[in-house]
């Protein structure tokens, strides 16, 4: 499976100009430096940084934002849920408990997990499944993450936020396939290594499975296979 699912566009955050911006103000609330604003004025070919029109459209690339690493916690247990982080430290799963990546979720027979990140994106890990907390990034100005969920066995449902700024990037992760989420409902399960399905119920994701792209919108869903990939 490719490792970057994303389109090219989904690399930038495109943001609308509201009244009273300037690329200075723009780049000091949320780049890395004020000195970003001449790149962007480049990068966008813009030619006065103090002058940009309401409602226009400008790219910002990722990589250019202000940026910390993100955290998730428990929201809910119920049953027995295992948690082993990095380290391969066993700990309780109490409400409340942060999460950093690399952290390793267990539920079982019976048991479900809710999971909430810095964006307020909620992950429910219903009974038998393990995941496996990819990168987790925060873009603090904007309230949006990017983040990235291994999914090993069972199944997530996901409630992922839209934050009116920038958009959301979640990729939940199975053996044979990468289900890139916006911001919508859905629900991902694997019902053996080889079999990876998708369900949306608002919004829409992108399931890649190698060089093969199928966008899901709500209402539908998809099953990948060792061998094929198709949509219901």
């Amino acid at each position: 499976v490719q490792n970057t699912v994303w389109a090219s566009d989904d690399v930038y955050w495109e943001y609308t100009v509201q009244k009273g911006d300037n690329l200075w103000s723009f780049s000091e609330r949320h780049l890395i430096s004020p000195a970003y604003a001449m790149k962007l004025k480049s990068f966008n070919k813009i030619l006065n940084a103090y002058n940009i029109k309401p409602d226009m459209k400008i790219k910002v690339p990722l990589e250019w934002g202000k940026k910390v690493e993100g955290q998730a916690a428990v929201f809910a247990v119920t049953g027995k849920v295992d948690v082993e982080l990095k380290n391969k430290q066993q700990v309780a799963a109490t409400v409340g408990l942060a999460l950093p990546s690399g952290t390793r979720i267990s539920t079982g027979k019976d048991a479900q997990a809710t999971l909430k990140f810095a964006d307020g994106s909620r992950l429910i890990l219903n009974s038998g499944t393990t995941i496996v907390l990819g990168s987790q990034i925060y873009y603090p100005t904007t309230g949006a993450s990017a983040n990235t969920i291994n999914l090993e066995r069972g199944s997530v449902n996901g409630n992922i936020e839209r934050p009116p700024l920038m958009k959301n990037r979640y990729e939940v992760k199975t053996k044979t396939a990468i289900t890139a989420v916006r911001g919508t409902e859905l629900d991902v399960g694997v019902d053996d290594v080889d079999d990876t399905r998708a369900s949306v119920f608002s919004g829409h994701v992108d399931v890649i499975a190698g060089d093969k792209v199928v966008e899901l919108k709500q209402g539908f869903g998809s099953r990948v296979g060792k061998e094929s990939t198709h949509q219901t």
